[in-house]
């Protein structure tokens, strides 16, 4: 059994040593049984713990093959309700993303002194590689994929891993001493961490987005911020120096601090003069490659890119390999994603766009006018933030989900608007509205959970929508 602490009010449960050896033969819940959960039971399990897992859907709710192939390894299942119960006999708690951490039965393994993780700390806690940690409020995957892409070129072990799609609990096997961990963290991973130090930090930038869970700006920098907090003096965290709340950081900041930007010169870092990206490292500097050459879109990608230079600059990758990445590198799907040219229009899905920055983005990465399709889960954020991009580039705005009414109110006196039900209705009213040289896109500012099940699904059933376009008589001809 674990040690434990006292169990009065507000006392701050045991840190134990959590290695593979601990955990043999632990009693470990864990909470939410999505990718992430479902991943820290198959590796607890291999590990020789005792799992129970634990989710407030039911079965019908979840995956059920992934149920299947956890319970074939003796995992317990407890679906339908977070009974606080639970954690009685529980040597560690392991908890996924999505779950609320002031959840009742968070609340009670606290009050009674077990140890409450993240699946991102697990996976750290088992990681033999060094790991590279992406954050920001926005381009975190698109950065998380490019790099893996630029250290792949330059013929190194990597893994590619965390908030991006494959847990990085069931990824971390994978990757040797010698090799790099490149892994996507989000604000929600990083309330939960105890130890987790990367041998590289990168904050991208930091607006508005998720307020709904965190409850204030403050509390959301300060969440990102944990991302650099067990960092040391041989560490290195990498900053956005355009973006003021994201260098305002660099105070904090225990580490090594190399910073980028797109407008001006950087005494450590990467930056971009006169068309042309540097790389400056201990007062020398190196000419990369025309910022034209990188092959995504819009100033925020050439953020993006300049985040990966800077990192390959620590990490002493050849600079062919990252231009040659960044001259081939097409990004991610649902990011900016051109979906098809039809009757002159353009249609993109930018379906991961869930926070008011990135749809302003996105808006400027287009010269020609915008027909845009928003809506869905509101976060928090005030829309009114995109008063001037959308009175400046937007020609039609088209509204669905839960959150269209509060757009309608902030936005819908600047241009022509409409709300629908469907994502087929907004893409066939926004295929009338468009003219040619124009484009549509679909980049929502809203979470997809009100309709969808997540980003991806929403942004296929735009992709659907815009494939089952018929095209206009004369382009029939």
């Amino acid at each position: 059994m674990t040690a434990r602490a006292g169990c009065g009010e507000g006392e701050r449960a045991v840190d134990p040593q959590i290695d593979r050896q601990w955990l043999r033969g632990r009693r470990i819940l864990v909470i939410g049984l999505a990718r992430s959960g479902i991943a820290a039971c198959r590796v607890l399990a291999g590990l020789g713990s005792d799992v129970t897992g634990n989710d407030q859907k039911g079965r019908g709710d979840l995956d059920s093959a992934a149920l299947d192939e956890i319970e074939a390894k003796d995992v317990r299942l407890v679906l339908g309700s977070h009974d606080p119960g639970l954690v009685h006999g529980i040597d560690l708690v392991v908890l996924s993303p999505g779950v609320d951490p002031r959840l009742a039965l968070l609340e009670e393994a606290r009050r009674i002194s077990i140890p409450v993780i993240g699946e991102l700390e697990l996976g750290y806690l088992l990681a033999h590689a060094p790991i590279v940690a992406v954050t920001g409020s926005n381009g975190k995957s698109t950065v998380t994929a490019l790099l893996g892409e630029i250290l792949q070129a330059a013929g190194r072990e990597v893994v590619v891993a965390g908030n991006i799609g494959c847990p990085l609990v069931g990824e971390v096997h994978r990757a040797s001493e010698d090799g790099v961990i490149v892994c996507e963290v989000s604000s929600f991973q990083l309330e939960t961490i105890r130890r987790f130090r990367p041998r590289i930090a990168i904050i991208l930038n930091l607006t508005p987005d998720h307020l709904d869970r965190h409850g204030s700006m403050v509390a959301y920098v300060d969440a990102k911020a944990r991302i650099f907090s067990n960092q040391g003096g041989e560490d290195v965290t990498i900053l956005n120096a355009d973006d003021e709340l994201t260098a305002n950081l660099a105070p904090r900041v225990p580490a090594q601090i190399l910073t980028f930007s797109a407008s001006r010169e950087q005494q450590e870092g990467a930056f971009v003069r006169e068309g042309t990206i540097i790389v400056r490292r201990s007062g020398r500097e190196r000419v990369l490659m025309p910022s034209e050459s990188i092959r995504l879109v819009g100033p925020h990608n050439l953020l993006n890119s300049l985040a990966c230079v800077a990192a390959s600059s620590v990490l002493g990758v050849a600079d062919l390999a990252v231009q040659q990445t960044l001259q081939s590198f097409q990004g991610l799907e649902h990011r900016l994603e051109f979906v098809r040219k039809l009757g002159g229009v353009s249609y993109v899905n930018d379906s991961k766009a869930t926070n008011v920055d990135a749809v302003r983005s996105a808006l400027e990465s287009y010269a020609g006018s915008v027909v845009l399709i928003a809506g869905g889960r509101a976060k928090g954020v005030d829309f009114r933030e995109l008063r001037p991009e959308v009175a400046e580039r937007v020609k039609a705005l088209i509204l669905l989900g839960e959150a269209r009414q509060v757009l309608h109110d902030a936005l819908g006196d600047l241009v022509e608007t409409h709300e629908v039900r469907t994502m087929d209705e907004a893409v066939t009213l926004a295929a009338r509205l468009a003219e040619p040289g124009d484009t549509v896109l679909l980049s929502p500012s809203c979470a997809s959970f009100d309709q969808f099940r997540d980003f991806e699904e929403r942004g296929r059933a735009f992709k659907r929508a815009v494939a089952r376009l018929a095209p206009p008589d004369k382009d029939r001809q």
